[in-house]
């Protein structure tokens, strides 16, 4: 049982409970009906032998020379007429005087003679063969109130009339009912279970919740479980924190997951979780971190439940490169364009076994240099590194440096692979000056009256124009063999 589903659990327990439940009744009912029946048979065969025993008629035969003569055909009368199996009349000592069958006649009945001895009526129930038997015992009382003979009266009772009479057909007919009926619930209700559980038994689920709970908790990356309705049905203590989200509280009865549009996520995240596309270390920004994304669709393990496994949503992987990577830390690289670059490159290196190094001198933001610029430069110099290191010799290791120097102004790139011995790269790309503030015109003086004195020299003399040098193409060090 310990790997049954819940489903056939289900239906076991409802089996032994419609069992347990139709032999308790059934029981009840049945010693119900027996007692009854005793009681009501003791009752009509007490009354039916009180009578014959007051019968003047079998007080003098009782005391005659000849009981059996004057009463066994009066007996045999009576018990058909009133449907009792045997009614016989005995001496004081339990001699039968008279019985239905002429052997028994003579023979003396110990049950009888005990009542007789206690000079009172008798009722009990006997078990034979052929069933349990009731039987009355009255004396016969003579004018001096002196017993002088018996009078027994007996019926076998009969167990199928007992099961009848406690409406046993009855209540296992009803008991088959609620058993079928429980059935067709129990198998629609165990479709559903096994289609949400994945015919997991409950001890299974259990072991796979703790397990996974605990993997939850103990993974440095944050994971992210989101429906096909665009709920946020899981995530670990990771993610919260990468996303800026309050933590996961744990199942509670009733508790609905948030609705990711109702989360404090940046726009670009929110959609891609929401669209529930594939991605691969897909670069975005939040607030302090720069994140990579991977998200695939959450597949159950076909063949379990049914031939085509559908998808349950997406499965998205979040982690912040400049933290797990060691090699960058928050600040090094001050553009987050460039910085969320160099963080899927640690990434992307670190994949192929090669530890990517990044460390950064001055500033990128006020270089004057279009970022895309940039960003090729370092694409083509880092992938060119990475594969390099990778299919070389240990150790598989690329540093990459960036240096802005002021005079003359320029910004170097530089990228060495396989430690001291290796090879280096590097470019240098010119940063473009400031240009001038411009200047108010001269101010000019009006043109002398006629006669009048030439004019003075003006009050602010215009500067020669300023001419912005012209800066030669980026030079690139050559490259060591």
């Amino acid at each position: 049982m310990y790997g049954w589903s819940i489903a056939r659990r289900l239906f076991l327990t409802h089996l032994v409970f419609i069992g347990v439940l139709t032999v308790l009744v059934g029981t009840a009912a049945f010693v119900d009906a027996r007692d009854r029946g005793y009681a009501a048979t003791t009752d009509r065969l007490l009354s039916v032998a009180v009578a014959i025993a007051d019968n003047p008629l079998v007080v003098v035969a009782a005391q005659s020379s000849d009981p059996t003569a004057a009463l066994q055909g009066y007996t045999r009368t009576v018990s058909e007429r009133a449907d009792i199996d045997v009614i016989s009349v005995l001496s004081p000592a339990g001699v039968r005087w008279t019985h239905p069958d002429p052997a028994q006649i003579g023979q003396r009945d110990r049950i009888a003679a005990d009542a007789a001895t206690s000079e009172r009526s008798l009722t009990l129930v006997t078990s034979n063969v052929d069933g349990p038997t009731v039987r009355a015992v009255v004396p016969i009382r003579g004018p001096d109130d002196t017993v002088v003979g018996l009078v027994a009266a007996e019926v076998q009772t009969s167990t199928l009339q007992t099961v009848l009479d406690a409406r046993l057909p009855a209540i296992l007919a009803l008991s088959l009912t609620l058993l079928l009926a429980g059935s067709v619930a129990i198998w629609i209700l165990g479709r559903y279970l096994r289609r949400v559980t994945l015919g997991w038994g409950p001890h299974v689920l259990a072991r796979h919740y703790l397990n996974g709970d605990s993997v939850l908790h103990s993974v440095r990356d944050g994971l992210v479980l989101v429906d096909r309705r665009g709920a946020l049905v899981l995530y670990n203590d990771r993610a919260a924190e990468l996303l800026g989200i309050p933590p996961r509280q744990g199942a509670r009865v009733g508790s609905t997951p948030p609705d990711i549009a109702d989360l404090d996520v940046p726009a670009g995240l929110a959609e891609l979780l929401a669209s529930g596309r594939s991605v691969h270390n897909e670069v975005h920004l939040t607030r302090d971190r720069v994140l990579l994304v991977t998200q695939e669709p959450a597949v159950p393990t076909s063949g379990r439940v049914r031939s085509r496994a559908h998808p349950l949503g997406t499965v998205t992987t979040i982690r912040d490169p400049l933290d797990s990577a060691g090699a960058v830390g928050p600040g090094a690289v001050d553009d987050p364009v460039i910085g969320a670059l160099l963080a899927a490159k640690i990434a992307q290196a670190r994949a192929r076994g090669v530890l990517l190094t990044v460390s950064a001198t001055g500033t990128l933001t006020d270089t004057g240099l279009p970022v895309q610029e940039i960003v090729t430069v370092l694409v083509d110099l880092v992938d060119s590194a990475i594969d390099a290191a990778a299919t070389g010799e240990a150790p598989r290791r690329v540093e990459l440096s960036l240096r802005t120097d002021p005079e003359p102004p320029t910004l170097v790139i530089e990228v060495s692979t396989g430690g001291p011995g290796g090879s280096v790269h590097s470019i240098t790309l010119p940063l473009p000056a400031p240009h001038p503030a411009p200047h108010p015109a001269p101010l000019a003086a009006p043109d002398p009256a006629p006669g009048a004195a030439a004019p003075a020299a003006p009050l602010i003399a215009p500067r020669p124009p300023t001419r912005v040098a012209q800066h030669p193409a980026a030079e690139v060090a050559p490259r060591t063999p």
